[in-house]
């Protein structure tokens, strides 16, 4: 049986700074992945005929994309995830009800975010071989996938939102850092209402094309602070 010390434990030494690994890794993954590779990607706005000619022409370059972003958040972001956590409840103490919410957060933004991708996935996969889909069809997925996404931002939000009250509260990370996460969750928030006015690109969708850049920001700092610390804070 492993004995835990304060700074790690003998199977998993270091394990805070692992996990910031983790971060980093995950922020330059995500970047390859949804933004350079499927950056160009079609929205529910566009042209039925741009949106069937992006996944005939393009699609199997977005299945690479999204190859490389489920290795993202399963083997990368979980793990930084979980790190995090694990300091959060060292500082807020017991009981780590807002540790709790960030991990609860993070698990449901993944498995949402994933469930929501099939639905693009599928059009990537297979509007090739089969071209007599019909336009109404691809609407709802377009529109599937979209409302998918609302939901993950949820998640995500409560994952951002609850980290950063634990560490504005505590200074487990940087205090300020805090305040950027629940910025970011706010945005999130707001951001996720888009549906309401039926516009993923308009004014209030806006709201959330910046609160993700923040999330990306936070995770890369929060990463960066952990490879910085000599040991963990001490259990509250």
């Amino acid at each position: 049986m492993a004995v835990a010390t304060q700074s790690g434990n003998r199977i998993w030494p270091n394990w805070w700074r692992f996990a910031g690994v983790d971060g980093i890794i995950w922020a330059i993954l995500f970047v390859i992945g949804a933004i350079i590779i499927q950056g160009d990607s079609p929205t529910r706005g566009d042209d039925i005929e741009e949106i069937r000619k992006y996944w005939v022409e393009d699609g199997d370059t977005y299945l690479i994309g999204d190859y490389i972003l489920g290795i993202a958040f399963v083997i990368f972001f979980l793990p930084y995830a979980i790190g995090l956590v694990a300091l959060l409840r060292r500082a807020e103490g017991d009981p780590p009800i807002w540790s709790h919410m960030a991990y609860t957060g993070a698990l449901l933004g993944v498995a949402f975010a994933g469930v929501a991708g099939l639905a693009w996935a599928t059009l990537a996969l297979g509007l090739k071989d089969n071209p007599d889909l019909s336009d109404s069809t691809v609407v709802l997925l377009m529109d599937l996938d979209a409302q998918g996404f609302v939901i993950s931002s949820f998640a995500l939000a409560l994952f951002i939102g609850s980290a950063g009250f634990v560490v504005a509260r505590t200074g487990v990370l940087w205090r300020w850092l805090g305040g950027l996460a629940l910025i970011a969750a706010i945005l999130l928030l707001i951001g996720s209402a888009w549906p309401i006015d039926g516009d993923d690109e308009g004014a209030i969708a806006m709201f959330g094309f910046i609160g993700y850049p923040l999330l990306l920001l936070f995770v890369l700092i929060s990463s960066v602070r952990m490879l910085m610390m000599k040991e963990p804070p001490p259990a509250d």
